[in-house]
């Protein structure tokens, strides 16, 4: 079973892959000597004998690690050490005409109290840096230091900073790197951590480099909030209002959408904006873009201009430094790749720092106000999909719940429409007639399909992001228990049978899905779907059968009129009874279900005799990667009748692409499910040549 811990062991192995020791200083790079009024050295060179003696090298007020309280007295200690060196160089620039923030920053051991999350406290004791008058709180932090008793215990320290580090960037939505420090015994080290890893710096002695010291201190206490790693396109005035600026334009926060919760990553921030003096809102996205990949999520925003249902490009910009250099990750790691020895760095990308504005903004989907405005908002984007593949020749490769939105519906519609962001993974599929993308890897674990995730040679067709669609709506029947996104009490899933999907191994998180969604019997789906799901979407296990069989189980490569079709169905199934209307299927041959008309003539009998496919008949080879192409013989659904014998649906006709392969394929009937009236969902039943059983009054016996 899936456990917080597995997640916070993944994030810290992949910053690992990322991670880089021994770098050489770096300190030019982010603190220039032109920010100093007075340069550290004359500072340290001028210091009275009470804080350093220069006869001995050696710190008059730094603590003997060995010899402090382990329980909290070494942090104390560096803190009260630190603060020293500040106050004294506060005096010494500020006879020099020096500027000060506003606010006073101090050095202070404490508890850092943070929000708790799936993935633990974000509670950790150490030394950290903050402006007066500020609780003591991970949005507040400026930098961290952790401290250790001996130089063999560095690595630990490291580790402890890296912690500190991804609660910084997941509670601060301008932070553009972070600095902290480690004292292990009498030596130190400056560890920074952006969105391409971490950088170890070389190793000091405390009481020989002075001078870096004061250096250090005077540039995270002193000097204004950029060189500690914050955005300076992100301003806040006195009255607290945050505002950030994009090519020039300043746009008024009013609400943070999404901040990415990894250190190494994309680290994706939106918020929702406007411009001043207007009342239009618009979302601004800010992500770390691979510098070599040349194509970029804009790349496929205007692309698709003009497809209803994807967001519109207002503006876009590659920010830049004060210098009118795109920032990007190499800040730091420039100098080493010139170099090209010592740690290697070949295959680290380098991110910049990109920019979108975009239209119309989108409320969660968990937010959906009825179960039809939840499968409708699905619908919608699964057909906005079909047009990026067949129209724009563009693949979206990541669906996920946090993919699609809600956004304002049209002039007399009661139901607010879905809309699919998010084309960071997106790629351009292959040639005019092929959706395959090779060689493309991308998604959210949960949402991946299991063929993607088992086979990662394999390229990404449009099958795998029907799927995804899929596990959307398992997902929010999973995690929610009504609409406005209700959340489930007592409910934890990641010790639920969904638990299996959400970290771990990708090729065991593949097979996991796998045998549930290709191998599990009617029966054996149906039982899932009771574990997990909430009893306020019961009227909805159908449906995501319905799913799972056009999706994973479908004899023919799926397509998505066969998804649309099902949601349609089951849509207008959850419309009030006054109120509902006849479905429009896509690869419909019959005529509308009989439960829209009064006319008995659209209740059609499936034959007497149909063949079924045994659930067994799914291929043993698990490494049979596409199972759909086992299974020979067509979908037939048997209608159920009411009290009068009248049929109560009859769904749509599987078209054949073959008509004499498959001529013994039979017309698709079904039930709709819905809490209304006490009327059944559609029902599966898979047919083959090998068994066979008898249709008596739209019932099945054996």
């Amino acid at each position: 079973m899936w456990t917080p811990a597995e997640s916070q062991v993944g994030a810290a192995q992949n910053l690992e892959r990322g991670a880089l020791y021994r770098v050489p200083d770096v300190f030019d790079a982010i603190t220039p000597c032109s920010l100093f009024a007075s340069e550290p050295n004359q500072l340290f060179f001028k210091m009275p004998r009470s804080f350093y003696d220069r006869k001995t090298h050696r710190w008059s007020r730094y603590p003997d690690m060995s010899l402090a309280d382990p329980d909290g007295g070494r942090e104390q200690l560096v803190a009260f050490f630190l603060n020293d060196i500040y106050d004294y160089c506060r005096k010494a620039l500020a006879r020099g005409g020096h500027r000060f923030p506003k606010r006073e920053r101090r050095w202070s051991a404490a508890h850092v109290k943070g929000p708790a999350t799936n993935d633990g406290d974000a509670s950790m004791y150490g030394v950290v840096l903050t402006e007066a008058g500020l609780d003591v709180q991970w949005p507040n932090v400026l930098s961290d230091i952790q401290v250790v008793k001996n130089a063999e215990l560095l690595p630990e320290a490291v580790r402890r900073l890296s912690t500190g580090a991804s609660h910084v960037f997941s509670t601060q939505d301008d932070r553009i790197y972070h600095i902290g420090l480690a004292f292990a015994g009498d030596d130190f080290a400056v560890v920074i951590h952006d969105r391409a890893g971490r950088l170890q710096c070389l190793t000091r002695k405390v009481h020989l480099h002075g001078v870096l010291l004061v250096r250090l201190v005077v540039a995270l206490c002193l000097l204004d909030r950029t060189p500690l790693g914050r955005d300076p396109a992100v301003t806040r005035r006195d009255d607290g209002t945050r505002f950030i600026a994009v090519n020039g334009l300043h746009y008024q926060i009013l609400e943070r959408l999404a901040l990415s919760s990894h250190v190494r990553g994309r680290g994706t921030v939106c918020w929702r904006c406007r411009r001043l003096g207007s009342k239009e809102d618009y979302v601004i996205k800010s992500a770390w873009v691979d510098s070599s990949s040349a194509e970029a999520e804009v790349t496929f925003l205007k692309a698709a201009i003009g497809v209803d249902g994807v967001a519109t490009l207002v503006d876009h910009e590659i920010v830049s430094d004060a210098e009118g250099r795109p920032r990007s990750t190499d800040l730091f790691r420039a100098s080493l790749r010139r170099q090209r020895r010592g740690n290697n760095i070949e295959g680290l990308e380098m991110l910049q720092l990109h920019r979108i504005v975009m239209q119309p903004y989108g409320r969660p989907l968990c937010e959906f106000s009825s179960k039809e405005e939840l499968l409708s908002a699905i619908r919608d984007t699964v057909a906005t999909h079909q047009i990026l593949c067949e129209e724009r020749r563009i693949l979206h490769c990541d669906i996920s719940d946090n993919n699609i939105l809600l956004h304002a519906p049209r002039v007399h519609e009661r139901l607010r429409r879905g809309l699919l962001i998010d084309l960071d993974c997106a790629s351009f599929v292959n040639g005019p007639k092929s959706f395959a993308v090779s060689g493309h890897r991308a998604g959210t674990l949960p949402f991946m399909s299991s063929i993607v995730l088992r086979y990662p040679r394999l390229p990404h067709v449009p099958a795998h992001d029907l799927e995804s669609f899929v596990y959307v709506l398992m997902w929010i029947c999973a995690n929610y228990s009504g609409p406005s996104c209700m959340r489930r009490k007592d409910y934890d899933i990641h010790r639920s049978p969904l638990g299996y999907w959400l970290a771990g191994d990708p090729k065991e998180i593949g097979h996991q899905k796998w045998l549930v969604m290709h191998r599990k019997t009617q029966a054996e789906f149906r039982a899932f779907l009771d574990e997990i799901f909430d009893p306020y979407f019961e009227d909805l296990k159908d449906c995501v059968s319905d799913l799972r069989n056009a999706v994973t189980r479908n004899e023919s490569k799926p397509t998505h009129e066969d998804v649309l079709d099902v949601l349609e169905i089951h849509i207008c199934a959850q419309q009030p009874p006054s109120d509902r209307r006849t479905p429009i299927l896509l690869k419909r041959e019959a005529a509308p279900p009989s439960w829209y008309t009064s006319n008995p003539m659209w209740a059609k009998r499936a034959p007497e005799d149909v063949d079924e496919l045994s659930e067994d008949g799914a291929s043993d080879d698990e490494d049979d990667y596409d199972t759909r192409n086992t299974f020979q013989d067509a979908v037939v659904r048997v209608p159920e009748t009411d009290g009068s014998g009248a049929a109560q649906a009859s769904v749509r006709t599987l078209a054949s692409s073959d008509k004499s392969t498959h001529s013994a394929k039979r017309s698709l009937s079904s039930t709709c499910d819905s809490q209304h009236d006490g009327r059944r969902s559609p029902g599966v039943i898979w047919t083959s040549s090998s068994k066979r059983r008898k249709v008596e009054s739209g019932n099945l016996e054996r």
